[in-house]
C-alpha cells in the first residue's frame, strides 16, 4: 500500500525504513529458533518477540486510509486470503505427497479446514490475521468504530479466559494483533503519539527491563518472585506483552517522526 507524508505526493520514507527493520527482525527472531535449542532464554529472542509482528500491525493501521472506496475489502481478501489459501495447500501437498497421489481430496480438504481452524500452524498465519484486521475495522465503519473496537478487543480477550475455542480461526491471534491495529491508525489520523507527554528514555529503559521477563507462554517468575496463581500468571503474561509491545512501538515512532523533523 503506497503511503504519503502530510497527504502530499511525497512518500514518507522512514516508514519503509521500518518495514524493512521489521523485515530483519523477523528473519532475525527465526534464525535464532531454529539454531537455539533453548530459543526462550535468548534474551535476543526475547526482544524481538515480544514487539516485532506487532510492529507490523500498527503498520498497517497506521497505512489504513480513513476513507476506502467498496473495492477495498476484495482487494484485502485478493492479496491476503487468497495467498493465505494458496500457501496452505501447498504446504498440504508438500507434506502430504499421499494425498495428491491418492487424489484424496476429502483428506486434503480437511487439512486446509484445520489449518483456518489454527491458522499458526501454516506459516503465513499473519496474512489471515491481517485480513480480519481489515475486516472488522471496516465493517465498524463510523461514529463507534474505535469504540466498538476497543469493546471487541476487551470481549474477546474476557472470552478466552473463559473459553480457549475463542483462539479458533485465529481469533485469538487477532484479539492479540487488532490492538495494535487500531493504536497504529490512532497514532497517524488523531496524532494520539503528538498528544501524549512522555519521557521516551524512561519508556526505553522500562521495556528492556520488562523485555527481559517477557515470555512466550507465561511468566511464572516476575523480577525473581514466583507467580503461584494461574489467574495471576495469565494477567501478568498479558499486562507485560501489551506493554513491551507497546513501549518498543512508541520508541520507535518516536524517532521516526524525529527523522522527519531533521530531514
Amino acid at each position: 500500500m503506497s503511503h504519503y507524508l502530510n497527504n502530499n505526493k511525497e512518500r514518507d520514507l522512514s516508514i519503509d525504513v521500518i518495514k524493512a527493520f521489521a523485515t530483519i527482525l523477523v528473519i532475525a527472531g527465526h534464525v535464532i529458533q531454529y539454531t537455539n535449542v533453548d530459543f526462550d532464554h535468548s534474551i535476543f529472542f526475547k526482544i524481538i518477540y515480544s514487539f516485532h509482528m506487532p510492529l507490523f500491525m500498527f503498520i498497517s493501521g497506521y497505512l489504513m486510509p480513513e476513507t476506502i472506496n467498496n473495492s477495498f475489502l476484495r482487494i484485502k481478501f485478493k492479496q491476503l486470503v487468497i495467498p493465505f489459501t494458496l500457501w496452505s495447500a501447498l504446504l498440504i501437498a508438500l507434506n502430504n505427497p499421499e494425498l495428491i497421489k491418492n487424489a484424496d481430496s476429502y483428506q486434503f480438504l480437511d487439512r486446509l479446514y484445520k489449518l483456518f481452524l489454527q491458522p499458526d500452524d501454516g506459516g503465513l498465519w499473519f496474512l489471515w490475521v491481517l485480513f480480519l484486521n481489515f475486516l472488522v475495522f471496516t465493517l465498524l465503519r463510523g461514529r463507534y468504530q474505535i469504540t466498538l473496537s476497543v469493546v471487541i478487543i476487551i470481549s474477546l480477550t474476557i472470552l478466552q479466559f473463559i473459553n480457549h475455542d475463542f483462539a479458533l480461526f485465529g481469533l485469538g491471534l487477532f484479539r492479540w494483533h487488532y490492538f495494535f491495529f487500531v493504536f497504529g491508525f490512532l497514532a497517524h489520523n488523531n496524532n494520539i503519539l503528538k498528544k501524549l507527554k512522555i519521557n521516551t528514555w524512561i519508556i526505553l529503559i522500562t521495556t528492556l527491563a520488562l523485555m527481559n521477563q517477557w515470555n512466550r507462554v507465561a511468566i511464572t517468575s516476575f523480577f525473581g518472585i514466583e507467580i503461584n496463581s494461574n489467574t495471576l500468571t495469565t494477567l501478568l503474561t498479558l499486562i507485560v506483552k501489551y506493554l513491551c509491545a507497546s513501549g518498543a512501538i512508541v520508541v520507535i515512532f518516536f524517532y521516526q517522526r524525529k527523522a522527519q523533523i531533521y530531514k
